[in-house]
């Protein structure tokens, strides 16, 4: 299990001395990536509960991030930071709204000015970071980017959820065999080029 990093960071000595940190960050300090995501207590009080806590127990890092991060000043003097972020979340899906986990892989590479003018004259590679003293808060930096990496819409694969099985069966039971035997015409018939142009011919008698 890697090692808590710290909250506070000098980024603009650790850039120059081309400093690496490696460890794990809390997401219980990240409130608004919090918001998008289900939390620990939410879970185990859902009906999946027997299901979900051998899952829990599965992925020790769920409510933690995983970092990697690489300081340093490139050829023109511009200071970066070269991240890697890796988390496990719950979501919930929205076609059965039933808990799903997420796995989050995100990397990034910022560059660190100190205003916003600085900013602006970065090369098109870097993410402006604004600093604007020594110490630095590592988990609102980290934050931003798992935000920007949670799904838009969180969905099951389609085999694993259960309102996508459930319309199946219904729809299985719904179609009648008449109706398969028409559908597997129709897909011939589409599938079928010559057939295709005899259509064609036949509307453009019409006119």
């Amino acid at each position: 299990m890697s090692a808590p990093l710290p909250d506070h960071i000098d980024i603009l000595r650790l850039a120059r001395q081309g400093s690496k940190l490696v460890g794990r960050l809390s997401l219980d300090g990240m409130a608004r990536f919090r918001q998008g995501i289900l939390l620990q207590d939410d879970i185990v009080n859902t009906d999946q509960k027997p299901v979900l806590k051998d899952v829990l127990q599965e992925h020790q890092d769920i409510g933690f991030a995983n970092i990697e991060l690489e300081f340093g000043e490139d050829d023109e003097h511009n200071l970066f930071i070269n991240g890697k972020a890796q988390a496990s979340v719950y979501m919930t899906c929205q076609r059965c709204l039933e808990p799903m986990l997420v796995e989050l892989d995100v990397s990034f590479l910022l560059g660190v000015v100190e205003d916003e003018a600085r900013a602006g004259r970065l090369p098109g590679q870097y993410e402006p970071l604004v600093i604007t003293g020594k110490s630095s808060s590592l988990p609102e930096i980290i934050e931003d980017e798992l935000i920007l990496s949670l799904p838009l819409v969180a969905l099951h694969e389609v085999d694993q959820c259960s309102a996508s099985t459930l319309m199946t069966s219904v729809s299985a039971k719904g179609r009648g065999k008449g109706d398969g035997q028409e559908d597997d015409k129709e897909e011939n018939r589409l599938n079928n080029p010559f057939s295709v142009l005899s259509t064609l011919k036949k509307e453009g008698k019409k006119h």
